[in-house]
């Protein structure tokens, strides 16, 4: 697979944002060699979120689901 540097876009459905990569970030090699990552985890996470007054992200490494608040 190429190198990529830049902001690659991931699209779940509600949620919509993007990940820096300088060629070093393993969520947008999970993406692009997969498709995706913790498929499952991602939209359950998109289904409760809405609902949350108050919402823990801990051990992020790079801030994925976290993201996806925003």
């Amino acid at each position: 697979m190429e190198p990529f540097f830049g902001y690659y876009p991931i699209d779940l459905g509600p949620a919509k944002f993007e990940l820096f990569s300088n060629n070093d970030c393993p969520r947008v090699l999970n993406f692009r060699a997969h498709g995706g990552f913790e498929t499952y985890s991602l939209k359950l996470w998109c289904a409760l979120v809405p609902q949350a007054t108050v919402i823990v992200d801990i051990g992020a490494q790079v801030g994925i689901v976290r993201r996806q608040r925003l």
